[in-house]
């Protein structure tokens, strides 16, 4: 990082998290256009870069860190937006909430830093364990702009092909989600999306619909969990990475059948019936 790429990066931050606290708190977190804007920062800083002649590897790696930095302020104007929101429909003081917030940075932060080199060391990102799409796509983004060698053929296909997918009327982004993650992680979204519509042919009410959603983020958290659990436990040396499942793949595939069997019912069972048993 040098003085130029430093007051890039705070020009471009100033005005991606002014963007995010706008629509996250007006809108919604699920408004909150992280990647879009990540890799606007990466494009931008790519182009200033070849512009100016800086073409080494170690200007890749600052125009990667400035759009990790980028994407964590984003992420961090939207959540602040929205706790802020919170607090003050609770007439909270928002200069606590601020303070809290800056406190409550710190442990996260070291937790997930952990994290993260844990992961690497059981599965390595990028690999067919975890292969990291988003991070894949955003090195390849750098390395392509940097280098002179991007594939505009593939990337005027996909523009082609997002405009006929709007011109049909369809949502942009699921499409777009669908194609470049891999079918392990495609296949649950897409029996998620069939349950969601499933859920939404019995008219639910919007409790009933806030409720399915606060089960379904629970199993994505405890799925999440358990991944960093088992990562613990491989660096621990207590089970190898490699370790293959207690249960053959037909009783794996029969419990997550049930598990959104399980879903489907948490989302239209009557209110009555959680608050009798509460």
């Amino acid at each position: 990082m040098n003085l130029l790429t430093i007051l890039l990066l705070v020009i471009l931050g100033f005005f991606f998290v002014a963007v995010t606290s706008l629509t996250v708190g007006i809108v919604g977190s699920t408004s909150n256009p992280a990647s879009g804007m990540t890799i606007t920062t990466l494009l931008v800083t790519c182009l200033v870069f070849v512009l100016l002649g800086w073409t080494e590897r170690i200007y890749l790696i600052a125009a990667l860190t400035m759009s990790v930095v980028a994407n964590v302020a984003i992420a961090l104007a939207g959540t602040t937006s929205q706790d802020l929101k919170t607090g003050f429909l609770l007439g909270a003081t928002p200069r606590h909430q601020q303070v809290a917030e800056l406190l409550g940075l710190i442990l996260p932060a070291m937790a997930i830093g952990a994290t993260m080199y844990i992961l690497n060391d059981v599965y390595v990102f990028g690999s067919e364990q975890m292969p990291a799409p988003q991070g894949t796509m955003m090195a390849l983004i750098a390395k392509g702009v940097i280098q002179g060698n991007i594939p505009l053929t593939l990337m005027v296909i996909g523009a082609l092909i997002g405009l006929f997918v709007k011109l049909l009327g369809l949502p942009i982004l699921p499409f777009a989600i669908g194609l470049y993650l891999p079918l392990s992680l495609s296949t649950p979204i897409m029996v998620g999306g069939i349950i969601s519509y499933l859920v939404h042919l019995k008219k639910p009410t919007e409790e009933m619909q806030k409720r399915g959603i606060l089960a379904a983020s629970g199993l994505v958290a405890g799925d999440a969990c358990m991944g960093v659990v088992i990562a613990l436990f491989s660096v621990l040396k207590i089970i190898p990475s490699s370790a293959q499942g207690l249960l053959p793949d037909s009783i794996g595939i029969l419990i997550f059948i049930l598990l959104g069997l399980l879903l489907r019912w948490i989302s239209l069972k009557p209110s009555s019936f959680f608050n009798k048993n509460n």
